[in-house]
């Protein structure tokens, strides 16, 4: 039998989910006008001279839309390898600092392939004209939000999103021509002379559903037939909204939500803005061939909607390829970890210019569905999906790596592990106990938040010591009882994928207090712990 994920579905019925692909009624008007205003200036990479403060690593800028720069980090082929192509890569909802992305991209790179990682307008790294976008506005909404309720469509920030990635694979398109507007060339090495320069397009959660529409507004419109060569898209967002507003808000529909529900008497017209962003109803003009990361559960991006935005890509279905992952933006365990790594090794061989998609992901295709090793056999080095969650403390290991190589022990890390071996009580477990004080004692730690979370990065990472299952039983409520707290948990932390971060909070204290208020219960903060890790398994 085939078990249900967490918004009813079973996994056949959740990846041949189909979106509503009928565009709104603005839907051409508003994107006709859209492509005149960005195309009536033509954008050049240049590098960064003068740092924006929000996030000083980012080393390259280009001018977009409304005269914002751009900001972001170009990993070039080392010195000696011939530029034959270049990717464009947009992130998620908490995009790390540039300065990570030349340990993602250096393998690729080595393969002749320039790839340049943008900031977003509002997020760090692309903050001078605009601010920061990305902090909750007085409603509490976040970044996909700015500017939704504003009475000019073009005060909401998303269509300029799209803008800026539109124009940043216009702006490499014209360095791999060799036009530098009378800017200085970005990097060291020298593309390969062509007329058809391949330019490829990366996208992951936020960005993906970004990528997707970026993609449709670049096809068949500027002097190529197809200005995109190739796509690859990590779990999808901004896709099948009805679907979304009919369940459970969560991610990118929990911002969106908050405004609408602020703006109840204008609901049915914003509903049709924000359709004017259905990465579904984009997709069918996204025809280049496409891999996309695609997972089981994820309570971010709900699994049948990305799924949705990967059906909708017109492309042959013989350049479609679908790869699995257990859990989305969800800590899913060293399996799940594996899945995310080698989606990261099969997405270097998809975007090699020196090889026709085909063929690169022929090997690929027995282990798309699942697997842990590589077609060589070998292991990946692991990663974890990159999560649409607050951004991680600046402790957190190394770059898109869960080991950042082969990194050994620190004395601290060391003696959490030994403390943690002593006193034998599974992690889950040990928030609010008297096992855990004396954990503390034993490592010599004088945070307890501090010390949990160092607890669960050395968990992600595998170097826990295995202890079995937790001796005790969570305490059971109703399934009423079990949606109060998990939409409380949601509002106080975001996700469920987030609650790592609650215990020892502040936030953790409110959602205790409000759970025995309305329900008349008298819950430890230990036993509500334990109910919360349960319930999102």
């Amino acid at each position: 039998m085939i078990e249900p994920d967490d918004f009813g579905y079973h996994s056949v019925r959740t990846f041949a989910h189909v979106g509503d692909p009928t565009p709104s009624a603005d839907h051409a008007p508003f994107w006709n006008h859209w492509y005149k205003a960005v195309t009536s200036e033509r954008p050049f990479l240049r590098r960064r001279l003068t740092e924006d403060p929000s996030d000083p690593t980012a080393t390259h800028e280009f001018d977009s839309a409304g005269g914002v720069r751009i900001g972001g980090t170009v990993v070039a082929p080392p010195e000696g390898t011939r530029t034959t192509g270049a990717l464009v890569v947009v992130h998620g909802t908490s995009p790390k600092r540039c300065e990570v992305e030349t340990a993602r991209w250096n393998q690729l790179a080595r393969r002749g392939v320039a790839v340049f990682a943008i900031r977003l307008r509002g997020f760090p790294g692309s903050q001078r004209e605009t601010g920061d976008l990305r902090t909750p506005d007085r409603l509490g909404a976040g970044w996909l939000a700015r500017g939704l309720a504003a009475d000019d469509h073009n005060e909401w920030v998303l269509p300029h999103g799209v803008a800026d990635v539109f124009n940043a694979c216009r702006a490499m398109r014209n360095w791999m021509l060799g036009r530098r507007g009378g800017d200085e060339h970005p990097v060291e090495s020298t593309p390969e002379p062509t007329d058809h320069p391949t330019v490829m397009l990366f996208g992951e959660s936020l960005g993906g559903g970004i990528a997707v529409i970026a993609a449709a507004q670049l096809a068949g419109r500027l002097p190529r037939d197809h200005f995109i060569d190739r796509l690859a898209l990590g779990l999808p967002s901004l896709g099948d909204w009805g679907w979304r507003f009919a369940h459970r808000p969560c991610g990118a529909a929990v911002d969106l939500h908050r405004v609408l529900t602020h703006h109840a008497d204008r609901h049915t017209d914003l509903i049709e803005r924000i359709r004017l962003c259905d990465a579904v109803v984009h997709a069918n003009k996204a025809r280049r061939p496409t891999l996309c990361k695609l997972a089981h559960k994820d309570d971010i991006v709900p699994a049948p909607t990305a799924a949705a935005v990967f059906n909708a890509v017109d492309a042959d279905p013989a350049r479609k390829w679908r790869f699995l992952v257990p859990y989305g933006h969800i800590d899913g365990g060293i399996s799940n970890a594996r899945r995310h790594a080698l989606f990261e090794r099969c997405m270097t061989d998809f975007f090699d210019p020196a090889s026709r998609p085909v063929r690169s992901m022929h090997a690929w295709e027995p282990i798309m569905h699942q697997g842990d090793r590589a077609p060589d056999g070998s292991s990946p080095t692991l990663v974890l999906p990159e999560p649409d969650r607050a951004p991680d403390p600046p402790d957190e290991p190394a770059p898109g790596s869960l080991f950042a190589g082969d990194v050994s022990l620190d004395e601290r890390e060391a003696a959490l592990i030994d403390a943690y071996r002593v006193i034998g009580t599974t992690l889950d477990a040990l928030p609010y106990t008297e096992d855990f004080d004396r954990l503390l004692e034993h490592a010599g730690e004088e945070s307890q938040r501090d010390a949990l979370h160092a607890l669960q990065r050395l968990r992600k990472a595998g170097r826990l010591p295995r202890l079995g299952r937790s001796r005790e039983t969570p305490p059971k409520v109703g399934t009423e009882h079990e949606r109060l707290l998990e939409s409380l948990v949601i509002e106080h932390a975001g996700t469920l994928g987030q609650r790592d971060r609650l215990p020892y909070s502040a936030e953790f204290d409110r959602v205790l207090e409000a759970f025995n208020a309305q329900t008349n219960a008298s819950l430890s903060a230990h036993d509500l712990w334990r109910l919360i890790a349960r319930l999102a398994k």
